[in-house]
């Protein structure tokens, strides 16, 4: 019989250490933060949109930013330049930037997707996402 209650508390202990466990694993597995506070404005332009940000740089590591452009359900990269020339690496703390983007014809919303790497891991992010209809 003492067999039989060692097994049922085993048991009981592995369902608890379960339940408990999921509910709170993605707090211990959270994927590094590149940025933070991010803050936008976008105008229309002859060229398409100027994207005028700041942001709270971490210690990341930047690595490549694209800009892509919706049109009726098809997504395609944009081209790009930053308007006060190229930037790469920024340091830790308060940054901004302006993005010219140039559409070549209309679009109905775009998306900035960054990489960084983060402590040897590469992290690609949404920097920001935003409908146009109203521009």
């Amino acid at each position: 019989m003492a067999a039989s209650g060692k097994a049922l508390d085993m048991t009981f202990g592995m369902v608890m250490g379960l339940v408990l466990f999921f509910p709170f694993s993605g707090v211990f597995d959270k994927k590094p933060v590149p940025y933070q506070q991010v803050e936008y404005v976008i105008e229309k332009n002859a060229l398409g949109y100027e994207i005028q940000a700041t942001f709270e740089k971490t210690a990341c590591v930047f690595e490549q930013l694209e800009v892509l452009g919706t049109t009726l359900s098809y997504t395609r990269p944009l081209y790009w330049y930053d308007v006060q020339g190229p930037q790469g690496n920024r340091a830790v703390g308060k940054q901004a930037f302006s993005l010219q983007v140039v559409t070549n014809g209309p679009v109905s919303s775009l998306k900035i997707v960054t990489q960084h790497m983060c402590s040897g891991e590469l992290v690609e992010t949404v920097f920001l996402e935003t409908d146009l209809k109203g521009n």
